[in-house]
């Protein structure tokens, strides 16, 4: 892809691979790409070691294709795949790493969620057990005994249903907790970005046309 001249003097290469988490019951608890990569001056691989860098250049990538110059980085991949895929792996390493602190925010904020939900359900079951006037079914036609005895078994299992709840979240809430306390991390190789100055791109983008032209007027 190419990149503005003012934003990039040299070609560029980036690394994305995908990091997954499991939870101990295989739930997938997050998922994410990360980048890496360097600078190629001279055929040689330079990283590029702050993320934000890497950030950077990739945000500053227009659509555009780089495709003149696909040859010449594919001949200069042999050189530069090795200190990519490290620097690859040392970026996923390093956010496997700094996810234990993002793995128990997750977790503090499902457990709350889980608080948050019953909370409101026991309000709500507050709410419609105190409208007498839904239990008594006041109306000008008295009620027959089973419809009677049907209120009070919905009245009982509404309060059976909000006495419950406190057990309910101290389950719930072990479970996630059990859930995130032992995580597996996994990362795969996705694709390639080269990313390459504008100016570059011209020029071989030319020198590409001038060889087209050349052959075609040979034959």
């Amino acid at each position: 892809r190419v990149v503005s001249g003012d934003d990039l003097r040299v070609p560029a290469v980036i690394a994305h691979g995908r990091v997954v988490v499991t939870g101990a019951d295989g739930a997938r608890l997050h998922e994410e790409i990360v980048s890496a990569g360097g600078l190629i001056a001279q055929g040689r691989f330079s990283l590029l070691r702050k993320v934000e860098d890497v950030t950077t250049l990739l945000a500053a990538a227009s659509d555009e294709p780089a495709d003149a110059m696909r040859g010449t980085l594919s001949e200069l991949w042999p050189a530069i795949s090795e200190p990519l895929a490290r620097a690859l792996n040392t970026r996923a390493d390093q956010r496997l790493r700094s996810m234990k602190a993002l793995l128990r925010d997750l977790c503090e904020q499902e457990v709350a969620g889980i608080a948050e939900v019953l909370a409101e359900l026991r309000v709500s079951i507050d709410s419609a057990l105190s409208e007498e006037g839904r239990w008594q079914q006041a109306s000008l036609f008295d009620i027959d005994e089973g419809q009677r005895q049907q209120l009070n078994t919905d009245r009982e299992a509404l309060r059976a249903r909000r006495d419950a709840i406190p057990e309910q979240q101290d389950r719930e809430t072990e479970a996630l907790r059990r859930r995130y306390a032992n995580p597996t991390t996994r990362w795969f190789p996705v694709a390639v970005t080269l990313l390459v100055p504008a100016a570059i791109a011209r020029t071989a983008q030319r020198e590409q046309a001038q060889r087209s032209a050349q052959v075609g007027g040979t034959r």
